[in-house]
């Protein structure tokens, strides 16, 4: 791969780069494309420089729903596909508890769901107590790919309207076939970069600990710390979404922190608020979806077709706002063949 201030030599084949998009030789302000032999005639803009100011909390807003507005269809597929793949994997964990409590679950949910439930009942009491369970491994697996499918789900639902975001902030043509091929692709970066977040709040976690266990004493400067860590490491965490789904091939994590550095009260505000929209969102329509549960009884599944195509038209918003939120502070998008 050509570094920006690179230029393609000419010379034995098989020193010839690979077709992709490069900066453009003879304007670095722009992308063009590399057949690999020759410069073709397809350009793009790069975006590389940020603006001289984040635009401002409502218009983030106005222009989110915007753009969701015009590319609905793409969106439209991306809640779609997201919703069957979580509808799946919540039968997978209802599939393995079940299991695991010995075909019991449907009886459990029967009593707990029962408006005169009282726990404290003998016979309640009684049949929990009777309770035996069966953690073999076969009982866990559907649990275990339950989980990765939901978590693949996330992924590329996050990386299918980011790139749809990219494209659309870059005039370009949307292909929805091609969006999801580039989201799939994608899919293991973003994995990668969850697994170095949990990575490291579980060594903030562990330090914790730790320091409790030396002496309790030590919590008092510990645990604040370990809460400050997650509050500031909030702006890097939502924009390293973007990143791994359309951004440069550099360490995700450290180019996010390098953009949000020269910004961060700015975006810190920015995103707290999306996120505290996002959470309103979320608490309306669980109270919406607990009353319908209520009056539908039994049609639990038709809750959760509901929760899943809901939570995605909530959470599309989110990522194209954080998009929006990248592209004025720099962001360099990476660019596909």
């Amino acid at each position: 791969m050509l570094t920006d201030a690179q230029e393609v030599e000419l010379g034995p084949v098989a020193d010839l780069p690979p077709p992709n998009w490069y900066t453009d030789p003879t304007d670095e302000s722009l992308y063009r494309y590399w057949d690999g032999s020759v410069w073709t005639d397809h350009c793009a803009p790069r975006y590389t420089e940020a603006r001289e100011a984040l635009r401002g909390p409502g218009e983030l807003i106005r222009d989110s729903f915007a753009l969701l507005r015009r590319q609905w269809r793409v969106c439209g597929v991306a809640v779609l596909v997201s919703a069957a793949l979580d509808v799946i994997s919540v039968l997978l964990l209802l599939f393995s508890v079940d299991k695991i409590l010995m075909g019991e679950l449907g009886e459990i949910l029967e009593r707990v769901s029962d408006a005169g439930f009282d726990p404290d009942s003998p016979d309640n009491r009684d049949y929990f107590e009777s309770l035996e369970f069966g953690f073999s491994v076969w009982n866990l697996l559907p649990g275990i790919l339950g989980l990765l499918l939901f978590w693949l789900s996330l992924n590329l639902f996050t990386a299918t309207v980011v790139l749809t975001a990219r494209c659309d902030l870059r005039n370009g043509d949307i292909s929805i076939s091609k969006v999801l091929r580039q989201a799939v692709r994608r899919v293991p970066r973003l994995f990668g970069v969850d697994l170095q977040i949990l990575a490291l709040c579980a060594l903030g976690m562990g330090v914790v600990l730790v320091s409790g266990l030396v002496s309790p004493w030590l919590l008092i400067l510990f645990v604040p710390a370990f809460l400050v860590f997650l509050i500031a490491s909030t702006p890097v965490f939502s924009i390293v979404d973007v990143v791994a789904s359309a951004g440069p091939s550099e360490p995700s994590l450290l180019y996010a922190f390098r953009l949000v550095q020269k910004r961060f009260w700015g975006v810190m505000g920015r995103v707290l608020l999306i996120l505290l929209i996002f959470l309103a969102a979320v608490l309306a329509v669980s109270a919406v979806l607990g009353a319908l549960n209520s009056l539908l009884g039994s049609f639990w599944w038709f809750q959760e077709i509901c929760n899943a195509l809901l939570s995605g038209f909530i959470a599309a918003p989110v990522s194209i706002a954080m998009a929006i939120v990248y592209l004025d502070l720099g962001g360099d998008w990476e660019q596909e063949p």
